[in-house]
Parts: C-alpha cells; structure tokens; sequence
C-alpha cells in the first residue's frame, strides 16, 4: 500500500482523516472551552511601564550637573513613559471591576453573578450523580434494605 493511498491523504472531496493515526484518540474527547482570564495584579499591568521608563533613565543624558541633570533625565524619561502607566493603570482597573462582583451559588449549585444573574461559568454542566448500589443485593450486603 503506497503512503500516498491513506485516507490522511485523500484527494478530493470532503478530508475524512479525523480520528485516523495519532488524533485516533482525541476523537470522543469533547473540546475544552476556556474561560477568559481574571483579574491581572498590579506588577503585571505596570510590568511594560516599568520596563520603558527604567530603558529611558539608563539611556538618558543631561549637560547639567548634579540634582538639575537628574531632574532633566527623569522629568524626561517619566513624560515618554507616561502613556504606558496610563495603559497599564487602566488594564489593572478593569481587571478589579470584574473581579470585585458578588457571585452567589444558585439551587442547582451553580454559581451566578448577583448584579445580572448570568452564571459565572457558563459552560460548565454539573456531572450526573451516580448511585451508590446497583442492585438490591449490594443493598442487601450493605444492610440498608432489611
């Protein structure tokens, strides 16, 4: 059988080749859908800020001397920076505002949102509970049943 005759390399038509060779395994798996991120700390959103400002303090150059050449290159590096901390102070707070909403656990279990009831895992299905016995003798053996 020549390599070229597997059903991975089907010429034409609809690619029937999933599940075949090494995704055979992956078929009755279901797809996992992740959540999107939460809440980010404060080091990470200011992380490219910090990074900027201490590239334009090393690469900074007055003429002045003394603490009025040191105010120079700061007052310049901070003003060229600024829009990162700008950025990053605002990614911080929108990670906050979406961490800080109350979330309750519903009848089923569930957890939801206070403020709009929406769940807060929507995707997430409870597994079925399984029982304990299986037959009225195991009930039997386990002295539940007289």
């Amino acid at each position: 059988m020549s390599v070229l005759n597997r059903k991975l390399f089907n010429r034409g038509g609809k690619v029937s080749s999933r599940g075949v060779g090494i995704t055979s395994g992956l078929i009755d798996q279901p797809v996992q859908k992740f959540q999107s991120g939460g809440s980010v700390s404060k080091q990470e959103a200011l992380a490219p800020f910090f990074a900027d400002l201490s590239g334009r303090l090393l690469a900074g150059r007055s003429f002045d001397q003394g603490i009025g050449g040191a105010l120079q290159i700061g007052g310049e590096a901070l003003s060229g920076s600024a829009p990162l901390l700008q950025q990053g102070l605002a990614t911080y707070r929108a990670g906050q505002k979406q961490t800080d909403r109350k979330i309750i656990e519903d009848a089923q279990g569930f957890k939801r949102f206070v403020d709009t009831g929406e769940r807060v895992f929507p995707d997430v299905e409870k597994p079925l509970d399984q029982p304990q016995f299986k037959t009225v003798k195991q009930l039997k053996h386990k002295k539940i049943l007289f």
